[in-house]
């Protein structure tokens, strides 16, 4: 193709221009040095999720808040969940509230996990609603009160925490910490520039009221996902929602061991996307594209010119900057990936985005957990 190099210069040109735009916000932001203290309900659905919950449960009571409760909802779990919390009742009281969902066959409501929160966020005591994930731990003791300090702004409705995984070894880790590094700089990019469009249910605060003012999850309860990013995407303004990225605000969540579990995990959450308001589609489309377009024509480029310095000189500009932005990111939460694996773990991350995206159109995911 004569002209791979044109289309690989302008791939490459997108890709950076985004990366300047949403990216830089990131890095230049500047941690909140203060601490809610209002009272606030945790609230985590679980499905079969009893070993989990042994080591959550007293995590999220060791911490260091003045008011807080506990809600889990035991979401028609088959294992020990149930015996697990009934003895987490007899140490900790009315401070953590355990809402049972009867078991129900899936097929006759498909937004099942939707409905567990519905239950749960109903069931809150307070106002102020910190969500987590029964695999998910706070990184510190301080999570809850560096979390929902943003909500001491009235006119703040959301607060968008990080949800980054554990650093283990092994290339597909640094796949997981790659894309989890983007997504972040995404979505906390974007709503730095005021155009928020998606939130982790790893670790979101929103108010309880503004939830049921606005039906909650109704618009979205009979899709598979879509209970973190679709709710944002569909009630978050610049007015009304915050980025937390303190380090003593992130939770840390066990990454898939196999490739076959983590592309299950993330053909559900792409599934979500399409659903996205159309600024927000093409803004994020134009990004992907331009990431597998890069290599796609790059490579193509390479291959007839290997032997000339401007194919590696496009390279070495791209990658200075967007593996440059990225790396700045990561260094600032605490959760770097290294410089020399961005390459081939970007490579690695398009192809299996293209996999995934070919899977759900020809058949959907069929169940949340």
């Amino acid at each position: 193709m004569p002209y791979a190099w044109i289309l690989a210069s302008l791939f490459a040109l997108i890709t950076v221009a985004y990366a300047l735009w949403f990216f830089v916000p990131v890095i230049k932001f500047r941690f909140l040095d203060r601490m809610g203290n209002q009272p606030v309900s945790v609230v985590v659905s679980a499905h079969n999720e009893a070993e989990n919950l042994k080591k959550l449960i007293p995590a999220l009571f060791d911490q260091q808040h003045p008011d807080f409760q506990v809600v889990i909802i035991n979401d028609r779990s088959t294992d020990h969940t149930a015996e697990v919390l009934w003895d987490f009742r007899q140490t900790y009281g009315d401070r953590l509230r355990v809402v049972d969902v009867p078991p129900q066959e899936w097929k006759s409501f498909r937004g099942n996990k939707k409905f567990a929160l519905t239950l749960g966020i109903k069931a809150a005591r307070h106002d102020r609603l910190l969500l987590t994930d029964a695999d998910c731990m706070p990184a510190t003791a301080r999570w809850i009160s560096r979390m929902t300090a943003p909500l001491d702004d009235e006119n703040i409705q959301f607060v968008l925490g990080y949800g980054r995984y554990r650093k283990r070894a092994g290339l597909l880790n640094s796949i997981i910490r790659y894309e989890t590094l983007q997504t972040l700089s995404q979505y906390a990019g974007h709503a730095l520039r005021g155009m928020p469009y998606m939130g982790v249910g790893r670790n979101l605060a929103y108010r309880k009221s503004f939830f049921l003012e606005n039906n909650g999850f109704d618009r979205h309860f009979h899709l598979l996902s879509g209970d973190d990013d679709l709710l944002v995407n569909r009630l978050a303004t610049k007015a009304n929602t915050a980025v937390c990225l303190h380090p003593e605000a992130h939770t840390l969540s066990e990454p898939k061991a196999r490739f076959g579990e983590w592309i299950r995990q993330k053909r559900r959450h792409l599934s979500a996307s399409t659903h996205y308001r159309l600024r927000d589609k093409i803004l994020l489309g134009i990004f992907s594209g331009s990431l597998a377009g890069f290599w796609f024509f790059w490579l193509w480029w390479a291959a007839m010119a290997w032997n000339t310095p401007w194919p590696w000189g496009v390279f070495a500009l791209r990658a200075g900057i967007y593996y440059g932005l990225l790396w700045k990111t990561g260094r600032k939460l605490g959760d770097a990936v290294a410089l020399f694996l961005m390459p081939l773990v970007e490579v690695l991350w398009v192809l299996s985005q293209g996999f995934i995206v070919l899977r759900n159109m020809i058949s959907k995911p069929q169940t949340w957990h």
